[in-house]
């Protein structure tokens, strides 16, 4: 659960941890965090209840998460990808998957309204038509 006070729009964020991340998410906390928590670098600062331990021993500051996240990306798919790419993934393919519930997009990106979320509908949109016309041109079946 995220707070109000953590959260980009000021509003509470509860959310299921998927059960295919609980045993990662116990080690972490039961081994490598503790491990982490205790080194004493050149930045160390006490990390307190805060989730991400950087190798000095302090909380990892939001660009430093933005940085790991474009390392490892970078590492498993040859390009960078930026954390807000994982939002604008989530609605595009939910715009696709499920067009009739694509509304469920707005509170689950912690959008005020849907019309921030609609413009993923509209990309998701645009991009399946792009699809079958180049089906068409070359011939070939479109497989939404």
């Amino acid at each position: 659960m995220l707070e109000e006070s953590e959260t980009k729009t000021h509003q509470l964020h509860e959310a299921l941890w998927p059960l295919d991340l609980l045993e990662p998410l116990q080690a972490y906390l039961s081994t490598h965090r503790p491990l982490l928590a205790g080194l004493s670098g050149r930045w160390t600062q006490p990390v307190g209840d805060l989730l991400w331990v950087s190798s000095d021993g302090s909380p990892m500051t939001e660009m430093a998460i933005y940085d790991r996240i474009r390392l490892h990306t970078k590492d498993a798919f040859g390009e960078p990808l930026n954390p807000h790419l994982f939002r604008d993934a989530a609605a595009t393919t939910l715009a696709i998957a499920d067009p009739e519930h694509v509304r469920v997009a707005a509170p689950l990106l912690g959008h005020r309204s849907f019309a921030t979320t609609e413009k993923y509908y509209q990309q998701a949109t645009a991009m399946q038509a792009h699809r079958a016309y180049v089906a068409v041109v070359f011939g070939e079946e479109y497989k939404p």
